[in-house]
């Protein structure tokens, strides 16, 4: 699993921004979005003064898959792979024939508003596509994440890019199911902060193509989406105070002849991928924007 850091400032001085990609294997566009903001940031560096100053003033840490072992899978033996390779099933249930059934849902082996703590949104199903893990921070790939973030203590931001149908969200990502009761709400001065970040980024992506994410799909997990239980950022906020955020890409798309919204799926055409990665990654810009600017109080 390997990452990029980019900036000129590479010492832990800097506001930190991390994005990373791909913790569901068949997700196959979310990659291309930071790949695409590292490209752009890199290339136009020696002739652009904004790009200057965002790399004079933030470092960056860019994982273009956080699971590189399942997207391998997904690309050439079962493309709607989900989790990681890892097989936890009992001899019962390890039969070839079920590989494609096997492994761990990476956004649900950490260890905030976790299965483990009693919240909704994972399964102890081996077999399940949410499947949690035998226990919180199993995997590799969640460790890694996480060793980011305890190892680099300037990191104050990160998105985590999913794929699809046009979301935009952050935390509270879980809940107990009796009573809906969610993960510790952010105060209002924080609240505040995500919503403002958020109109600045989806300004951004907008302005690439016109793609507009619903104001119904903009907001703390639990309220737009679903619980996920034990997903990375719960954890990084909760545990690290770092602002995270989700995006979804791929918002649907309107289609003139049968006048209905249709979804693009997880593997899009390419010019419909090539698309979504553009306009994304002029959010994730935009996020290190924001992180340029940032002071703490």
């Amino acid at each position: 699993m390997l990452a990029l850091r980019i900036g000129t400032r590479r010492d832990g001085s800097r506001t930190g921004v991390l994005a990373y990609a791909q913790e569901h294997a068949r997700e196959w566009v979310t990659p291309l979005v930071t790949i695409e903001a590292a490209e752009r940031l890199l290339r136009n560096y020696g002739r652009d003064k904004a790009t200057r100053r965002l790399l004079e003033r933030t470092d960056i840490f860019i994982v273009p898959t956080v699971n590189p072992d399942g997207a391998n899978y997904s690309f050439y033996d079962f493309n709607s792979q989900r989790k990681n390779m890892t097989n936890h099933c009992p001899p019962q249930q390890s039969d070839p024939a079920l590989r494609n059934q096997w492994g761990v849902d990476v956004n649900r082996n950490y260890a905030v508003g976790s299965h483990d703590d009693g919240y909704f949104g994972a399964s102890a199903n081996c077999q399940s596509g949410t499947y949690a893990g035998p226990a919180e921070h199993s995997e590799p790939e969640s460790r890694n994440v996480i060793w980011l973030a305890q190892r680099f203590r300037n990191i104050k931001f990160a998105m985590n890019v999913h794929s699809y149908g046009g979301y935009f969200m952050w935390p509270p990502g879980a809940y107990k199911a009796e009573g809906r009761v969610t993960l510790p709400r952010p105060t209002k001065k924080e609240e505040a902060f995500f919503e403002r970040s958020s109109e600045t980024i989806l300004e951004a992506i907008a302005a690439e193509r016109g793609t507009v994410i619903w104001p119904q799909q903009t907001g703390p997990v639990t309220d737009v989406l679903y619980s996920a239980a034990g997903n990375s950022a719960d954890e990084l906020w909760y545990d690290h105070g770092i602002y995270g955020w989700d995006f979804e890409v791929g918002a649907d798309l309107w289609n003139a002849g049968t006048r209905t919204w249709q979804g693009v799926g997880f593997q899009p055409p390419f010019d419909e991928g090539h698309k979504e990665a553009m306009e994304f990654a002029a959010g994730l810009i935009s996020l290190v924007g924001i992180a340029a600017d940032y002071r703490e109080h």
